[in-house]
């Protein structure tokens, strides 16, 4: 691997993480974020949410393309190549491979969410990028509009 485009790859992962640790969406989701459910026997049902708002996910999910993309030259899959490359010593070919294998084991853990059946953290990142807010994928699309049809107002 040509040691120009390792330095500038990983510049670019750096600064595409950081944009992330610091965006507004990280920032409110920290402060206060959650759900709240409002009803009662004589009552409309009202679930409102609290946290990032639609403009603060949107730009979120922009930047966080990068990194789970293939296309992407800082994706997880390709960047694990600059570790694996002569450039890298082994204590950090071994700390990525742990980093990433315990993101894959908790992208693969089950969420509280059962629509048909377990829903994993991969499979709900998966349908909310490409069929909610990316709409690339028309199969992602349906799931996505699936799991969101409900009869229970929300209120953002």
């Amino acid at each position: 691997m040509d040691a120009e485009k390792i330095k500038s790859d990983l510049k670019l992962y750096i600064e595409k993480a950081d944009k992330l640790r610091n965006s507004n969406f990280v920032q409110r989701a920290i402060e206060n974020s959650g759900v709240n459910l409002s009803m009662g026997l004589d009552k409309e049902t009202v679930v409102s949410r609290r946290g990032p708002d639609d403009e603060n996910i949107e730009a979120f999910v922009l930047t966080f393309r990068f990194f789970i993309q293939d296309n992407e030259p800082i994706s997880l899959r390709k960047i694990k190549d600059i570790f694996h490359s002569e450039l890298a010593i082994e204590n950090e070919k071994s700390s990525f491979d742990d980093a990433r294998n315990q993101l894959n084991m908790f992208l693969d853990g089950n969420t509280m969410f059962n629509i048909n059946g377990n829903i994993t953290r991969r499979e709900l990142m998966d349908i909310f990028i490409y069929g909610g807010l990316s709409h690339a994928n028309p199969e992602k699309k349906i799931k996505y509009d699936s799991w969101m049809g409900s009869n229970i107002p929300v209120a953002l």
